[in-house]
């Protein structure tokens, strides 16, 4: 209820802000004042993030005069500017090139932001003054580590940056313009995106407003060659900006490219001189030459938008835009037959090149450094995406999760959450005529939204993906524990489940074990089998440099506790009584107390959660899962192969793996022998090094990324068949 009210009157405030009848700098001077006084209430705002990192940047400066998000005023710099000094370095991986015509206070301003900017990426700044008729040359000549250049006559923005261009040593070039403001992150955001997707040609930042607001978000360019700004004016912090996407174009304002590919495309083409258009062809040329044009949400900088050019489309250089956008369209036609007319929707065109439109519906948002289930739900999406689809992702609860939401949207996920999506509901009203599939993960979830997404979603093909079956993992605890409640679940849950698959286009399974399961109790389910995906990194030690023993898991899950609990004081004390310098590691997330207790055994620890498994895979000898109860495949077995580490399983930890005892992994459901199995996996080096080169190569052929990807894709066109 208070969650609600604060976000009621923040819409509220947001919405009487923007109707105040001041001038700018009057506004952002009230905006400077509450964020001051009352930063409870807009923390959670991009508009307020912006502010704090304006302030980190100008310190005391920012505050005078209560001026907000107003431009510092050029006495303000002159003290300041004495002390600037920009980042030397020999062999610079980006150089940053700023074209400037006058305008000297915004020039100071974002050199000082640049001066301010932590990155892991070394770089160089390049400033090419135009023949500026103030004092621009009096206030850089002398700047430390600054490239100046002084154009001999006046050459105008594009042959200003293709000058530029030919003297930067970075192997990718970043155009800058010189009324802007980059914030923290937005260098490595911005050339982290060549590495993180395949056949990346050109990146661009968001743009906000020096209120806060959106300025763009990428660019749409119509048929007629007129383009758009995505999301102007609008809140910078809604689910549709804040993803990484394939875009027509992004505005030159702050867009990066390989050096050598700008070479390649013969820079800024020369037609559109002076300006207007060149930033939009050089993203079709790109296009053009085989790579992607990717909007990057994560690279963030404030735009003064119109300084340099002023606002007027019918004087000035401004003038030329109506000029160029004829040019243009002339240079692309045959390209933009494929794109919309103007006013078409925006909802579509701004991911026109994907090839589907995949709804993903959980109970939560995906962790995967915390649990093999998070782990599969990310791979799907990251995967789903590189076969071309566009994937938005709805949490049952709409809730954002710090960090991890954001790790969705970085691959690509548009990710939906509240205020801006207040129920799937309303959200499918308005867009689910448009999606192609929908995913729905898990019985819960699923069973909650399936007829909102039936209604609203005619056209989609619904696939209810089990996970694993709960029904069956609820079943073998009761018969475990003894226990009618666990039994009645498993009643409950067996009749959702059952109802949701004959309901279904398509049922996924993790398991050929489970398959045949369910087709022994109803011949007729849509059943396809998907198994998780892993990544392969393979084994890194030798025997010989390895020890002890590990259990992973998450705690959240009840299997694993009666699995660790169970290890621990019945299997445990005969493997410490012949290998007393043997330790028993257990990792995993949300570890309780009732598990950490278990340190009173010796020779058994609790190292709780891992952000990276790597360390301990790549030393530990042996991996254990004496799981009694549970349903699917197990991740740790597979995580565990991955890395080259066997292990020891009972046998429902190994059930529709498809790994065969004393071929890939050795099996045992009594406490005894289990216990046996393991002093000899750690003391037999011939017996290791054979399950270990084995399981390695079941989970490569098997479980891999490759073969994920190839079952994904076979399954959106076997359902599209039906």
């Amino acid at each position: 209820m208070k969650s609600n009210l604060s976000k009621a009157m923040l819409n509220i405030a947001r919405a009487a802000y923007h109707l105040l009848p001041f001038a700018p700098n009057r506004r952002m001077a009230i905006q400077s004042l509450f964020y001051r006084n009352l930063p409870f209430l807009f923390s959670g705002t991009q508009s307020f993030q912006i502010w704090k990192s304006r302030q980190a940047v100008w310190g005391s400066q920012a505050n005078a005069k209560e001026i907000g998000f107003f431009l510092p005023q050029t006495e303000c710099f002159d003290n300041a500017m004495q002390a600037l000094r920009l980042p030397k370095a020999e062999n610079p991986a980006v150089s940053i090139i700023v074209p400037v015509y006058g305008q000297i206070d915004y020039t100071l301003n974002c050199l000082r932001s640049l001066v301010k900017l932590t990155s892991n990426i070394s770089f160089e700044v390049i400033v090419v003054d135009d023949c500026s008729l103030d004092d621009t040359q009096d206030k850089l000549a002398n700047i430390e580590g600054l490239h100046y250049i002084v154009n001999e006559a006046n050459l105008g923005f594009i042959r200003s940056c293709n000058k530029a261009s030919k003297q930067a040593r970075g192997e990718f070039l970043v155009f800058l313009n010189n009324d802007t403001e980059v914030l923290p992150g937005w260098l490595d955001a911005l050339i982290g995106t060549f590495s993180n997707f395949q056949k990346v040609g050109l990146v661009g930042s968001k743009l906000l407003y020096p209120d806060g607001r959106l300025q763009e978000a990428g660019g749409i360019i119509w048929n007629d060659g007129t383009g758009l700004n995505v999301g102007r004016f609008e809140a910078p912090e809604k689910p549709e900006f804040n993803y990484v996407r394939d875009v027509d174009y992004c505005s030159g304002a702050s867009i990066a490219i390989r050096r050598e590919l700008f070479e390649f495309v013969g820079g800024f083409d020369s037609r559109y001189i002076p300006a207007y258009y060149e930033d939009t062809d050089l993203a079709f040329e790109v296009r053009n030459a085989g790579y992607r044009v990717l909007y990057q949400p994560f690279s963030q900088l404030i735009h003064y938008e119109g300084m340099t050019s002023g606002t007027d489309i019918d004087s000035g250089i401004k003038s030329y835009q109506g000029l160029n956008r004829l040019k243009f369209k002339e240079k692309w036609v045959d390209e933009l037959t494929a794109h919309g007319k103007p006013g078409g929707s925006v909802f579509l065109q701004r991911d026109r090149v994907v090839c589907g439109r995949i709804l993903i519906v959980d109970e939560a948002t995906p962790t995967p450094d915390q649990d093999s289930g998070s782990l599969d739900a990310f791979l799907v999406q990251k995967t789903l995406i590189e076969l071309g689809y566009k994937v938005t992702f709805a949490p049952d609860n709409l809730l954002i999760h710090p960090g991890y939401t954001q790790n969705l949207q970085k691959i690509g996920v548009e990710c939906l959450y509240e205020p801006y999506v207040t129920t799937l509901k309303s959200y499918l009203k308005s867009h689910g005529k448009d999606f192609d599939f929908v995913i729905l993960n898990r019985a819960q979830a699923a069973f909650g939204n399936f007829k909102n997404i039936k209604q609203y979603c005619p056209q989609a093909k619904i696939i209810f993906n089990t996970v694993d079956l709960q029904h069956l993992r609820h079943e073998r605890e009761a018969a475990l524990t003894g226990s009618v409640e666990m039994a009645k679940q498993a009643k409950r849950m067996r009749g959702i489940e059952f109802e949701l698959m004959r309901k279904s286009d398509m049922t996924i399974v993790i398991s050929e074990a489970e398959a045949a399961l369910l087709h022994q109790q109803e011949a007729s389910l849509r059943l396809t089998v998907m198994p998780y995906m892993r990544e392969i990194p393979g084994c890194g030690h030798i025997f010989s440099e390895r020890k002890d023993i590990v259990f992973i898991g998450g705690y959240d899950h009840s299997p694993n506790i009666d699995a660790v609990e169970y290890f621990v004081k019945d299997i445990w004390p005969q493997i410490h009584a012949l290998l007393p310098e043997v330790r028993f590691l257990m990792i995993g997330s949300k570890m309780p107390e009732q598990i950490k207790a278990l340190e009173r055994h010796d020779g058994v620890f609790a190292i709780g959660y891992v952000e990276n498994l790597a360390h301990y895979f790549d030393y530990c000898k042996i991996s254990v899962v004496p799981l009694r109860f549970g349903a699917g495949i197990k991740g740790k077995i597979g995580t565990s192969a991955s890395y080259g580490v066997p292990s020891v399983a009972t046998t429902i930890a190994v059930e529709g793996m498809g790994f065969v005892d004393g071929e890939h992994i050795l099996v045992s459901d009594d406490p005894a022998d289990f216990a046996a199995l393991v002093v000899k996996l750690y003391q037999d080096e011939a017996l290791w090094n054979r399950l270990s080169q084995a399981c390695l190569a079941k989970v490569d052929e098997q479980y891999s990324l490759k073969a994920g990807k190839k079952r994904l894709d076979k399954l959106l066109n076997a359902v599209i068949e039906k």
